[in-house]
């Protein structure tokens, strides 16, 4: 060992400790190009707050075009509006999605849609997300079948929107 080099100003380097388990990052579990289907769609849009509805829409519509025609025939169940509506506040009961999230569902079932829904701002969509399940409680909303249960919201009942002008819903 005659030939080491040897640093006389150099540290004494301690054993090092064992690194913490790594904290994972809270993402969807489901990357939005993936979503194919209805059941896709919910596991997404569990996901969505209102800090990330703009986002996430964007995401979730990029790349994705509408006929004219096409505009009020939902992109993933094939319903038209009202019935995919009915059929919304029907499942939400296993989904157990909040308002924000069902207007989401809506914005992203619909992404060419003209109607208020779709087309205002996201606390009003979930103003009038609202106003579609109370219509369904009182009256049915137009559902060809017998409801067992009412609607239920779930989650929050006001929302902090990023943005200052969408007003709390």
């Amino acid at each position: 060992m005659e030939n080491e080099i040897v640093n006389p100003d150099a540290a004494v380097v301690a054993p090092s400790e064992p690194k913490p388990a790594r904290i994972r990052n809270r993402r969807a579990s489901v990357d939005a190009s993936t979503i194919r289907d209805m059941r896709t769609l919910v596991r997404f849009a569990k996901t969505v707050t209102p800090a990330n509805f703009a986002d996430a829409l964007t995401v979730v519509n990029r790349n994705h075009g509408v006929t004219h025609a096409a505009r009020n025939v939902g992109r993933f169940t094939g319903h038209r509006i009202v019935m995919f509506q009915n059929v919304m506040m029907r499942d939400n009961a296993g989904w157990q999605l909040n308002d924000c999230q069902l207007a989401f569902i809506m914005r992203a079932e619909f992404p060419a849609g003209v109607g208020r829904v779709f087309t205002a701002s996201p606390a009003d969509g979930v103003r009038i997300v609202r106003g579609i399940r109370a219509d369904y409680n009182r009256t049915g909303h137009g559902a060809t079948w017998t409801r067992t249960e009412p609607s239920v919201s779930y989650g929050p009942a006001r929302f902090a929107w990023p943005d200052a002008t969408a007003k709390s819903a």
